[in-house]
């Protein structure tokens, strides 16, 4: 059986070389680094799970956070935990509260809070002091008649960060919506800065997309996307005046890591949307609504996640309406191969076997691997493969020990680019590098082959997880990874780019009057190293005869070098002369020693007005200080002396000196 994935991502994987000690700002400049924004994954009161490609890490924290039926986080690109929300309040990497940090979200909603970092490219900084984020909160709708309880809705704050105070509420509590389910996500927009929100309304089936791109202030009305399901009070709840909030509005909305499907849970009535979604205009379309199987396998839809390629989606259904003891199911479905409600629903494997174990919230990791979480707090799940078709996809119940006596119902909510992580990543693309790859999830691997597209390149695969291979020259490879594992073969492809050198150039040798220097210039690139020089300018200026060594770096980190000779040319000229001297050698300026190899010579003198006075192109014939065969005035006057030098390969070397020349009696 072989399963072929096309990836169409692009990973800007790189070099981290130092070339000397002067260059050492090109450290990891361009390395690509797995993004870790969404990596610490709380578990409250007191626990983070520390997620990326080596594994999931417990970490306990001094202080507890109150109960919460989900949150949101948001961490630094490298993985550190800077700021988490359980709805009601927002908290520092400590677990302490933020001075002004209470916000109106509800603790008891799915997806209580999401963190959006403003004006959002490609990371979120290590330098805090460029941080600035919204916090979006949910409420959970109800009924009660009482003005105070009644829910308010989504509402949103700013954060940001100074030295003096750390982080702070900038703005808080703007309400957007006056009703909401407890479902957000967000994701960035497709080639542009900025960030899609997605909240869905109550009583209706509207979606409402936000653009949080470049301001403080949500300032632009929302897209509203009337499609799929209505999210409301279901059928045995709507006509009972004792029922205040409804279970259709607790579950949980994802987006793929590719930014192309959006999934979202209504447990009341057991069904799941998937819907595709266009991140570049922030447009769903195509509804696909699975409910009402014979086995009534969605009764209680909660959780629901994807897998890193887009092509299963994972849901918890909890059967809550069943009462009593009841089956809850972790299950998988497959929406590659399958394109409608039916075959969707006939490709559900339920992949847990103890059922009663209360499975919850599904989280995917920087890992690319999915996390459950279980109601009993003793131990967190995890999918080792979610790209796995069923039981493949080695799901096990009790894979990390949390050692809590209160479960999670959900767990943290992120927006998904955050979790767009490659299969496997690479680095050293240059041109002459030895380019090394890496699996990001090596779990359950027993062979990989790899092609890495140059039949002429050098590879090493004595290390499968860890192959290099030498590219026969710069281009656009793609690169396929046949992974084996149980018999079963899965096939990746992605690019791989090999950047060409950069081509310093110096110019030719130069020849340069001495006590005058040449300016050498490489072109522009980003970082220059004069070898022995202790320069990391652009613009050398030579003084002295030698050779001369650039290395420059470009802005894809590839290195490369140009060398040059300069020779310093004494020309012995005078300082002075006297026309009117009984030593016949102080009578007349010129070259005094000849040079080999000058060719075009010319002279000429000139007075302080420009007037010239004097031109020979004879190196032997000088100025004897003299105009129109009269002596000129005492004083100084300048000279400009014009040759070419013949190399060792005959080649034609300009040079110019220009000085004064005093005469004196």
């Amino acid at each position: 059986m072989i399963k072929t994935y096309i990836l169409k991502r692009f990973f800007l994987l790189v070099i981290v070389m130092v070339f000397s000690t002067t260059i050492v700002l090109s450290q990891n400049r361009c390395s690509y680094i797995l993004p870790e924004e969404a990596s610490n994954i709380i578990l409250v009161p007191d626990k983070i799970i520390h997620t990326n490609k080596e594994g999931e890490e417990v970490i306990s924290k001094g202080y507890s956070i109150p109960f919460s039926k989900g949150n949101g986080a948001i961490s630094t690109h490298s993985g550190e935990l800077l700021l988490i929300c359980n709805g009601k309040t927002l908290f520092g990497n400590d677990f302490q509260p933020l001075n002004n940090g209470g916000v109106e979200g509800n603790s008891g909603s799915a997806q209580s809070a999401i963190f959006v970092p403003l004006n959002f490219d490609k990371e979120v900084s290590e330098d805090k002091l460029t941080h600035q984020f919204f916090v979006f909160t949910t409420d959970i709708p109800n009924r009660i008649p009482i003005e105070d309880l009644k829910d308010k809705g989504l509402h949103y704050s700013l954060i940001e960060y100074n030295a003096s105070e750390g982080y702070y509420v900038r703005k808080k509590n703007i309400n957007l919506l006056p009703h909401c389910t407890e479902k957000i996500a967000a994701i960035k927009k497709k080639n542009s800065n900025g960030m899609w929100v997605i909240a869905h309304g109550w009583g209706d089936n509207n979606f409402y997309i936000y653009d949080a791109t470049d301001t403080t202030t949500i300032t632009a009305p929302p897209r509203v996307q009337s499609i799929g399901y209505v999210h409301n009070y279901t059928d045995s709840e709507i006509d009972n005046p004792l029922v205040y909030e409804s279970q259709n509005s607790t579950g949980v909305m994802k987006i793929s890591p590719d930014g192309t499907r959006l999934a979202v849970a209504l447990t009341g009535d057991g069904i799941v949307e998937i819907f595709d979604f266009d991140s570049e205009t922030g447009v769903l379309s195509n509804p696909i609504t699975l409910s009402g199987s014979e086995d009534n396998i969605l009764l209680g839809a909660f959780g629901v996640e994807f897998s890193p390629e887009g092509e299963y989606l994972y849901v918890t259904a909890t059967h809550s309406q069943l009462g009593g003891i009841k089956d809850n199911e972790l299950i998988q479905f497959d929406i590659k191969n399958n394109t409608d409600a039916v075959s969707i629903l006939q490709s559900a494997v339920v992949i847990n076997d103890d059922m009663e174990k209360d499975v919850q919230g599904l989280q995917l990791t920087a890992g690319r691997r999915i996390l459950v979480s279980h109601e009993g707090g003793a131990f967190i799940g995890r999918i080792d493969n979610p790209e796995r078709k069923g039981t493949l996809c080695n799901y096990h119940e009790n894979a990390i020990e949390i050692n809590q006596v209160i479960g999670a119902k959900n767990v943290t909510t992120f927006p998904a680019n955050f979790l767009d992580i490659p299969v496997f990543i690479y680095d050293m693309k240059c041109y002459n590098d030895v380019t090394t790859f890496e699996v990001v999830n090596p779990l359950n691997i027993d062979n990989i082959t790899w092609d890495f597209g140059d039949a002429d390149g050098v590879s090493d695969i004595s290390d499968f997880m860890h192959p290099t291979h030498e590219y026969s020259q710069s281009g656009t490879y793609w690169v396929t990874m046949d992974i084996e594992s149980e018999g079963i073969h899965y096939v990746y492809t992605d690019s791989v780019i090999i950047h060409e050198l950069p081509r310093p150039d110096l110019g030719e040798d130069r020849f340069v009057i001495s006590e005058s220097s040449v300016e050498l210039y490489p072109g522009n690139y980003y970082a220059y190293d004069w070898l022995d020089l202790g320069s990391t300018d652009s613009v050398f200026y030579a003084h002295d005869s030698g050779e001369y060594i650039v290395r420059v770096e470009d802005d894809n980190c590839c290195i490369n070098s140009d060398t040059i000779m300069v020779s310093m040319i004494k020309l012995n000229l005078p300082n002075a002369i006297n026309p009117t001297s009984i030593i016949q050698e102080n009578r007349v300026f010129k070259i005094k020693e000849g040079i080999e190899g000058i060719t075009d010579y010319e002279m000429f003198i000139f007075n302080r007005w420009g007037q010239m006075l004097f031109a020979s192109n004879d190196i032997a014939t000088g100025w004897n200080g003299t105009y129109d065969n009269k002596l000129v005035p005492v004083g100084s006057y300048t000279y400009l002396i014009k040759f070419n030098l013949l190399d060792e390969n005959l080649q034609k070397k300009a040079v110019i000196k220009k000085g004064m020349i005093t005469v004196v009696k």
